[in-house]
């Protein structure tokens, strides 16, 4: 029996011209995270605090000269060390030991000559040389520079002080914490963006920040392509 086919509607004729596509996997260059910069500096006081026996807190606050994130780290001196997992940190300049050395009595003069109370023990410069930005590392960091005091009034009248260590990269401390190479073995980097300011909290700024990271190699990749040579130092070429 004849049966007349009907005529196809406005919506099937377009359905049928749609094109059918097989979902691909977005693989992106860079994976970024919007956080704040106090939650950085509760992620780095989480670090820190268990290696230093007088570690206080830390702040991390935009250079208003040069766009960057600043990091510093605070110690205030809570008397002896009875806990042998964690180093103390700092070190009271206004007495010096009978039994030191006369190399350390010097320089412990010195110190005390700049008007400092505190200075920062050996096993912590080492500990925390890694961290400085690299322009603080050439050649060598100058602790006097870095390491400054900041003295706070209590409701009692009396003041504390705390001892100040400035110039930390917080790029070294993401590495190590979300890891410095790819599952393919390249090098990866971070870059940290000031998006905009939120509100004072005791007396320090909170800001909205975008960490960003990036696999060195997809962004070389990427400059070959559009035709941007990536520059290693002071001379310019493609690394093979």
């Amino acid at each position: 029996m004849y049966q007349q086919k009907s005529t196809p509607t406005e919506e099937e004729k377009v359905n049928a011209r749609k094109l059918v596509i097989e979902k691909v996997p977005f693989t992106g260059t860079t994976i970024s995270k919007i956080t704040t910069t106090m939650d950085v500096a509760s992620m780095v006081n989480s670090l820190f605090k268990d290696i230093f026996f007088d570690y206080e807190g830390s702040v991390l606050s935009p250079n208003p000269h040069n766009g960057m994130m600043d990091l510093s780290l605070f110690f205030r001196d809570k008397g002896e060390n009875r806990d042998n997992s964690r180093f103390k940190n700092i070190v009271d300049n206004t007495s010096i030991s009978r039994e030191a050395k006369p190399f350390d009595r010097i320089r412990s003069l010195n110190i005390r000559n700049s008007n400092k109370i505190y200075t920062v023990t050996d096993e912590t410069k080492k500990i925390l040389t890694p961290y400085m930005n690299t322009n603080y590392r050439k050649p060598n960091v100058n602790w006097n520079q870095v390491v400054t005091e900041e003295i706070e009034p209590t409701y009692t009248g009396r003041h504390q002080v705390f001892v100040r260590v400035s110039g930390l990269s917080i790029n070294s401390i993401l590495k190590d914490v979300y890891g410095d190479t790819s599952e393919s073995g390249s090098r990866i980097d971070y870059e940290i963006r000031l998006l905009r300011p939120l509100s004072m909290v005791e007396g320090h700024g909170n800001f909205l920040i975008n960490i960003t990271q990036l696999d060195v190699k997809d962004v070389e990749n990427l400059y070959r392509k559009i035709g941007m040579i990536p520059i290693h130092g002071s001379i310019q070429m493609v690394k093979a």
